[in-house]
């Protein structure tokens, strides 16, 4: 098991944070790995800093074989907040997939996790950091109307490399429980080289030199938006898997 694809791809991911790395190992059980996994390495950048260490773990149900139990046993594990569990179990019931992803900035962990239902135009994320949570709703639109998504979140700049692919999955992002806000696409791959000097103007973070070991990654989903104190952020997700 240790040559297979999916295992090799987790030991892959580029992190030097103690609590990525301990989340992502536990997709090497041989439970997980029975398991059609896809991995993206995610980036989140705002006008002054870059956070790296964030990587979101993608797991196909599989019948008779995946439960709510195994699930809550993982998000439980990192306290996951008991007052979102009935609402976890009734999303991950009609789920086609589950996301379980982690942000870490230096000793702090964030951890979420998102259910996606392919016969309906929306879902959920549960995030949770110490005893704050939160649960973002996410709708999908037309991705043609992708424009009117970035005005609508108040991120109102649109990066040149959007021109340059087709936009196959649009979506807005709204917290249920503060006024973060934001929009989701998703395209065919570019990669950093095609994307550093569209988005040097919205950060002065240095973003080729901070992520060049991550250059040869494609990059198929672009997020942004507001936080709730009122600033811009993006994000960049990786294909590692």
């Amino acid at each position: 098991s240790t040559l297979n694809p999916k295992y090799l791809a987790i030991d892959s991911v580029r992190t030097d944070n103690a609590h990525v790395k301990e989340f992502v190992n536990q997709f090497q059980s041989e439970f997980w790995q029975a398991h059609k996994i896809k991995i993206h390495h995610s980036v989140k950048v705002t006008k002054e800093h870059l956070v790296r260490d964030r990587v979101i773990v993608f797991i196909y149900k599989k019948q008779n074989f995946t439960s709510i139990n195994d699930v809550l046993k993982l998000v439980r594990k990192y306290n996951f907040p008991e007052k979102y569990i009935l609402r976890l179990t009734s999303e991950y019931n009609t789920c086609n997939f589950i996301m379980f992803a982690i942000e870490a900035d230096g000793d702090v962990a964030k951890y979420k996790i998102y259910f996606e239902t392919s016969l309906r135009p929306f879902g959920f994320g549960f995030k949770w950091v110490g005893s704050k949570s939160v649960v973002t709703r996410y709708d999908l639109k037309p991705a043609s109307e992708y424009k009117a998504l970035i005005d609508a979140s108040g991120f109102n700049l649109y990066p040149e490399f959007l021109e340059k692919t087709k936009i196959t999955r649009a979506a807005s992002v709204k917290d249920e429980n503060t006024s973060k806000r934001g929009f989701e696409l998703e395209f065919n791959s570019l990669h950093l080289k095609d994307i550093s000097r569209d988005v040097s103007n919205l950060t002065f973070v240095n973003i080729y030199d901070k992520l060049k070991d991550l250059a040869n990654l494609p990059i198929i989903h672009f997020s942004g938006g507001l936080e709730s104190n009122g600033d811009k952020y993006f994000n960049l997700y990786f294909v590692v898997l």
